[in-house]
């Protein structure tokens, strides 16, 4: 294997490897650094030349696709908000279809909201979620993304800003359905929680 093709597996290898974009960036940064190293001789040959813009070019395309890849998931995550709140909005009410499901998973609406609103099936990522906002009284919006019957929770980043913070509810009283939860700044998750054992009350009792 000559110079160009041990270059070329390296880079491969690198690229197969499920690691840590921080480790990623070292590693392709000593590499850099190692070809220059290399090429501080009085005579460049023209071949290793080549290979040391192939590695350039190279490293400079896996950190593009590193940096796309983990900026992509916050953008998720503010289009799935507001495509929840618009269609929440839209809706409006309560319906008889949604009513139905809470019965069938033996959940209750709790007291603390003020006004109800929710989109039948909000998609998050590749994931169907059942979506529910409750505007609550001097505390702001909770917007309640509920996985039923085995569904597999969306892969997201945690993610802060103006618009909403995110944050997994790991407690749910019923191991058949999961809760995801986007809240406004002004909410804490003391408040989700009681929302949360709110609409399971009747099975904890």
């Amino acid at each position: 294997m000559n110079q160009e093709e041990r270059e070329a597996q390296k880079l491969h290898d690198l690229l197969k490897a499920p690691k840590a974009p921080v480790d990623l960036a070292e590693k392709l940064k000593a590499n850099l650094e190692r070809q220059v190293r290399e090429l501080d001789t009085p005579v460049v040959q023209p071949k290793r030349q080549r290979a040391w813009w192939y590695g350039l070019a190279a490293s400079l395309t896996i950190a593009v696709v590193v940096a796309m890849q983990f900026n992509s998931n916050p953008d998720v995550v503010t289009l799935a908000y507001k495509h929840a709140q618009e269609e929440a909005d839209l809706m409006g009410t309560i319906d008889g279809g949604y009513q139905t499901w809470l019965e069938a998973a033996g959940l209750q609406m709790p007291s603390e909201a003020n006004s109800i609103a929710l989109s039948k099936n909000c998609a998050l990522g590749e994931q169907k979620a059942k979506h529910l906002r409750f505007d609550l009284p001097s505390k702001g919006t909770i917007n309640l993304f509920l996985y039923q019957d085995g569904d597999n929770l969306p892969n997201i980043v945690q993610a802060e800003g103006t618009i909403a913070d995110l944050s997994w509810l790991t407690d749910s009283p019923r191991d058949d359905i999961r809760i995801l939860a986007l809240y406004d700044s002004s909410v804490n998750k003391s408040q989700i929680t009681q929302i949360i054992q709110s609409m399971f009350k009747e099975q904890l009792a």
